[in-house]
Parts: structure tokens; C-alpha cells; sequence
């Protein structure tokens, strides 16, 4: 239950602008405003909410939202599962309770829709462990060098392979294809129109200096089995060229393709 002198609202795309505010405040950021509204908006407004404080509707003071995930691997199955994302408090209305408050509702919400789990992204992990999440999974980040020796893999002769500037038209389609087929527990997918279209953006703001998007494209038999997405970067150093390539995003259907 919220606090009193605060309530809770639905908003709707028409406070965009308003809720990128809020965010930049909850998560600050060199990006600016204009810049943000650029990018199409991931949310999915209908499960978007936001507090405010009482007779003061035009001010958001705090934000929750989740991504509707239908069809997310878990051991033995799939699950709907709801994708709690975009939590923040403005600096001024912290430790009133309001995040706790709007965690009560997602988790209601949940039980309305039928969606057993919960997961998300956390900046702060200490913060959600008191409300019940745990760790599901970890992160991996490599970093390889120039000729960095790779093992020969059986079924690599049969492979084909192409590298296009990024197209969201050409290569949305398959790129969703191969992205939802992984069975991995826990691997999250795009379903939605507006996190499909924020992913596949290019926009300058996520570029940090690099080039336009790139992906690469593995065919067997004319029939693309894996995709990885990437930016180089071209920087250079006292002995000349010392660029780098930083890939985003990696689906590979077997260990040959990878």
C-alpha cells in the first residue's frame, strides 16, 4: 500500500517525455532528452505504472513497468513469465516506501495474469533480494585478442557465412526466429513489437564512437542457423591501427555455428 499523499496511475505514451525524465533522474546519464526520444520506447504501456503525488497528477515521482514474456525457458517447459523492468525513484521521494509499494502491485498483477515468475535485470541486487528475487543467472564478458586460436569443430566445412550492415526490414525476421527457438532456462526474448524495435535501433546514442550496427549471418543449406550482431570501432595507437569489434548480441543453433 502506497504511502498516504500518494497514489498510483496508469500512464500512457503521451508521457513519454515525462517518464524518460523520471528515469534520468532514478538512473543519471550524459544522454539527452531529445536524444532518448528518438529511440522507440520498449514499454508496454498497459503494464506500465507510475506514482504521483496526490493532486499533483502532472508529476511523476516514481515508475515500475514489465514486459510480458509468454513462453520463457525454464527446467523442463516453458512459463509466462513478467519481465520487471524500469524501476526507479526520484532522489527526492526516496525512502518513503514507494518501492515497495509498486513491488506489491507488480506481484499482484502477476497473480491476475497468470504469470508465476518474476524477473529482472537488477542494478542493485541487494536491493531485490528483499523482496524474494535471487540470482538466476550470470553474465559473461570476453574479451579475445587478434588471431586468437579457436578449435576446429565437426559440421564447419558445411557452413556459410555473410556480413551485412544491420537492416531491422531485412533482418528483423530471422533474427527473432533464431533468438526465440534458444531453450536455454532463463533466456529472454523479445516478444514484443516495442522491445524488437528498441533492440534492432541504431541510433547514435548507442553507438559510444563506434560504427553502424553490422551482423553476421550463418547459412547451412541456404538457411541462416545463427547471427551475431556487432559495431567495430576504429581507434589507433603509437604502432598504427587499434580498432576493436564489440559484439552485442550472439545466437548460434549448435557448437559449429558458434
Amino acid at each position: 500500500m502506497l504511502p498516504e499523499g500518494f497514489d498510483m496511475i496508469s500512464p500512457g505514451p503521451d508521457r513519454l517525455a515525462e517518464v524518460l525524465e523520471l528515469d534520468r533522474w532514478a538512473f543519471p546519464t550524459t544522454d539527452a532528452l531529445e536524444d532518448l526520444l528518438a529511440v522507440p520506447s520498449p514499454l508496454t504501456w498497459e503494464r506500465t505504472r507510475a506514482v504521483i503525488r496526490s493532486g499533483r497528477p502532472e508529476e511523476l515521482v516514481a515508475l515500475r513497468a514489465s514486459y510480458p514474456f509468454g513462453h520463457c525457458p525454464v527446467p523442463g517447459g516453458r512459463l509466462k513469465v513478467a519481465g520487471l523492468t524500469w524501476v526507479g525513484v526520484h532522489p527526492q521521494w526516496r525512502r518513503r516506501g514507494l518501492l515497495s509499494a509498486m513491488i506489491a502491485e507488480h506481484f499482484a498483477h502477476c497473480h491476475d495474469r497468470d504469470e508465476p515468475v518474476s524477473l529482472l535485470f537488477a542494478a542493485e541486487a541487494g536491493i531485490y533480494g528483499r523482496f524474494g528475487y535471487g540470482l538466476a543467472s550470470r553474465q559473461v564478458n570476453l574479451t579475445l585478442p587478434r588471431r586468437a586460436a579457436l578449435r576446429d569443430l565437426p559440421g564447419t566445412e558445411d557452413l556459410e557465412v555473410r556480413i551485412e550492415k544491420l537492416s531491422p526490414e531485412r533482418h528483423g525476421g530471422l533474427i527473432a526466429r533464431l533468438h526465440g527457438a534458444v531453450e536455454r532456462p532463463g533466456w529472454v526474448t523479445r516478444e514484443t513489437p516495442e522491445l524488437a524495435a528498441m533492440w534492432l535501433c541504431d541510433a547514435p546514442i548507442f553507438r559510444h564512437g563506434s560504427e553502424e550496427q553490422r551482423i553476421l549471418v550463418v547459412e547451412r543449406a541456404g538457411e541462416p542457423v545463427g547471427y551475431a550482431l556487432f559495431r567495430p570501432k576504429g581507434t589507433w595507437g603509437p604502432a598504427g591501427p587499434d580498432g576493436s569489434v564489440g559484439v552485442t548480441e550472439a545466437v548460434a543453433s549448435d557448437p559449429a555455428v558458434a
